[in-house]
């Protein structure tokens, strides 16, 4: 009897696990044929997700690469995807693939920090992941991407499904949050996806510890801070600590055994992720410490404005859009979908069925305010609209209750109704006539306005065509012809038809199309903005043109110096970073964070640390090369003895080996950037000091009858760091090993 009773209660535990297992699995295969849609042949490597045709439309150097190129890229909106990211994750790609830590750059700007600079999100967890199983850079590049919006997907859905939504409002809004403008309108910064994709998973382990006394919570949730940590900056790891303070409130409420509940799992959980994170966090705070800029700089800047406009976010075109003029990221950022966050509206207003409902819609309503706080107040110049993960989180879960009450709920909202509906036509309205009657009357004002500002312009320095492009494309963008925008009005109006027909919300459809007619937009806009650049472009960008080929071959060899010139940087032979697709050692580059570096020494010329200089004319149109050190390499000088070069024998990204004759004891200066955590030593492992030159170089004592020198850098906090997450590992593993200890034995028959 009791082995019957057993078996009658395990099905219908079994039941039900399955059907989870059914659900998660349709989801995934739902949000993989959306990932498709968006992403289309980066899924099999067929194109890379990156915006390769800016190149040719913009870079003056580079058109070479689509000779065709008009002058107007798909999507210039994200430029720093190609100036920056990508030439950097070519070299952390194949940094992992040979099986080192990327932690010097010695490309740009004379060496810098390289994984310090963590907007580079080369710590993400996903990345590393995806770097080291695919032997292919395309296939990993895309899927790192890809499995940031997957992922963040299967954790809202998870989450939803965990506080008992169906799997229609799970699966519908968990995929409105995979493709919000918080993952698509900041894809050229991967570390905000990637960061953020971790903020499901947290809030679904966190609402477990507070249900019931399990280990695994406890365990799982310094883990997933720690992977927020890993995989973002110090500008995001700000957005968690923001997260887990709304949460305490929240369920703390005016309960003081509530708040110390609370405290009990929020407090452990974040200073172990801290510990656990400690080997990237400290070299991203020494970098910050070291900074040469100031903390806030030319921007981000707070607007006050800001706020007010932030809240047209249910229908983002009002802005304009991301092909023509306007201010569309403001609002574009938080998007869920019009009807979504009209709901959501509800939802954090409607009555709650389940009492345990009530701390959850706390934590989502404060997580929306707190992105308000930031986008109303002088908060916003430190942590900019990219906190706006934080309301689509919030966002999400207040539209599933709004979903749920409207369509469980018979009454007639006929007012209501009547509002959206006026709404929908005045917006309809109000849009066609400012893109079809006053817009032409204006645009060639604001055409000459523009045209007259272009030159010297960071996109395209004196080129006015993507301008013009930009304010004739503006009725297309914020009209009907945008099928974009006719999706998220069609949605408004289909809700206001639900609001008054409580018949029609009872019919099975209604449901699945107000869901359907939500995502439309967002699916559409992705498509549209996920740049999708064909191999043989991104072939031929890295093979380079005539002019790039000669300049390898002239520093590759020995790793001589390039200067860079010209007067706009999008004119450089090499710009940004683009030093990092052919391993060229260059004065200049861009970074986040930047150390002085020897060029940016007040008394130096940034030709005494070049073997070449490159000049570009102005507008672009041509370059000239010229040798500026005659002989030897220009980052080694004899402060006594000039009659000994210096050849640089090996260099990786951590180190460098060099040899130079024998002599008497001298002082040897090395122009690359100074930092802590670089050591030098003989070939016998003699430890040679290190001090910084006048010039923000390195110096160093070579004692007599020396003839080599070996360079390793190490962050300076190492081995503190590395001993900081063991022993939260250690704390981390110790309740589970006790649990084990304290576990009866079984007794055997």
């Amino acid at each position: 009897m009791l082995g019957a009773d057993q078996a009658a209660c395990s099905v219908p535990v079994s039941a039900v696990q399955q059907k989870g297992w059914r659900a998660i699995s349709v989801f995934i295969l739902v949000s993989l044929a959306f990932c498709f849609a968006v992403f289309e042949k980066g899924l099999w490597g067929g194109a890379l997700l990156a915006p390769v045709d800016i190149a040719p439309n913009l870079f003056s150097h580079y058109r070479f690469v689509d000779p065709q190129a008009t002058g107007v890229p798909a999507n210039h909106f994200i430029i720093d995807q190609l100036a920056y990211d990508l030439p950097l994750q070519w070299t952390i790609y194949h940094a992992y693939r040979r099986g080192e830590i990327p932690w010097w750059d010695p490309f740009t700007s004379c060496g810098r920090p390289f994984l310090a600079d963590a907007h580079i999100s080369a710590a993400d967890p996903v990345r590393i992941a995806c770097y080291l199983a695919f032997p292919n850079f395309v296939l990993a590049y895309n899927w790192t991407r890809i499995l940031h919006f997957l992922l963040m997907g299967v954790g809202y859905f998870l989450l939803l499904r965990r506080l008992r939504f169906s799997d229609l409002i799970a699966g519908s809004l968990a995929l409105a949050a995979e493709f919000s403008g918080a993952n698509t309108d900041f894809f050229a910064h991967p570390w905000i996806e990637a960061s953020f994709l971790y903020y499901p998973w947290l809030w679904l382990v966190l609402e477990e510890a507070w249900s019931r006394a399990a280990i695994w919570p406890r365990v799982v949730a310094p883990l997933l801070c720690a992977c927020v940590f890993y995989a973002g900056n110090l500008q995001s790891h700000a957005y968690l600590p923001i997260f887990a303070f709304v949460w305490t409130c929240a369920h703390g409420g005016v309960s003081w055994e509530q708040w110390k509940k609370a405290l009990r799992i929020t407090v452990p959980a974040f200073l172990l992720g801290l510990a656990l994170a400690a080997p990237v966090l400290f070299p991203e705070l020494e970098l910050f410490v070291r900074n040469h800029r100031e903390t806030v700089g030319e921007h981000p800047q707070w607007v006050p404005m800001d706020g007010p406009l932030s809240l047209l976010n249910f229908y983002p075109w009002a802005l304009g859009g991301f092909r023509t003029i306007g201010y569309h990221n403001l609002t574009y950022v938080a998007y869920i979908g019009t009807a979504a966050l009209l709901l959501a509206v509800g939802g954090s207003l409607c009555r709650l069925g389940r009492p345990e409902a009530l701390l959850v819609r706390r934590t989502a309503t404060g997580l929306v305010m707190a992105y308000l706080f930031v986008m109303f107040t002088p908060a916003g110049k430190l942590l900019y609209h990219r906190a706006s993960g934080l309301a689509v989180a919030g966002a999400v879960v207040l539209a599933a209750y709004g979903v749920e009450a409207l369509f469980e709920s018979g009454k007639i909202y006929r007012r209501l109704g009547w509002l959206l509906a006026t709404g929908a036509v005045s917006i309809a309205l109000v849009s066609h006539a400012m893109a079809w009657v006053i817009f032409p009357r204006i645009q060639q004002k604001i055409m000459d306005k523009m045209v007259a500002h272009v030159t010297g312009n960071s996109y395209g320095g004196s080129d006015s065509t993507l301008r013009v492009f930009q304010v004739r494309n503006l009725p297309h963008e914020i009209s009907f012809a945008n099928p974009e925008v006719l999706a998220a009005w069609t949605s408004l109006a289909f809700l206001a038809v639900c609001l008054g027909a409580p018949g029609l919300r009872r019919h099975r459809m209604a449901q699945g199309t107000l869901m359907a007619l939500n995502l439309a937009p967002l699916i559409l806009f992705a498509h549209r903005y996920v740049p999708h650049a064909d191999l043989a472009s991104w072939n031929r960008l890295l093979t380079g043109g005539e002019e790039q080929q000669r300049i390898v071959r002239l520093v590759s060899s020995d790793r001589l110096r390039l200067l860079d010139e010209a007067p706009v940087d999008f004119w450089r032979l090499c710009p940004e970073d683009f030093a990092h697709f052919y391993s060229i050692h260059t004065v200049h580059g861009y970074s986040a964070l930047q150390v002085p570096s020897v060029s940016m020494a007040a008394h130096s010329d940034p030709r005494t640390v070049a073997d070449f200089s490159y000049v570009t004319s102005e507008f672009g149109k041509s370059g000239q090369l010229e040798k500026v050190k005659p002989a030897g390499s220009a980052r080694f000088f004899w402060s006594s003895s000039p009659d000994r070069p210096v050849k640089i024998l090996s260099e990786s990204l951590n180190t460098m080996d060099v040899s130079f004759p024998p002599g008497a004891e001298s002082e040897l200066v090395l122009a690359d950037t100074f930092y802590p955590g670089w050591t030098a030593s003989l070939p016998d492992g003699t430890a040679l000091p290190l001090s910084r030159s006048a010039e923000n170089g390195f110096r160093l004592t070579v004692p007599p009858d020396a003839s080599a020198v070996h360079f390793v850098y190490r962050p300076s906090h190492w081995r503190a760091s590395m001993i900081m997450a063991l022993a939260g590992l250690g704390v981390i593993a110790f309740p589970m090993v006790r649990r084990g200890f304290d576990r009866p034995p079984q007794r055997t028959a």
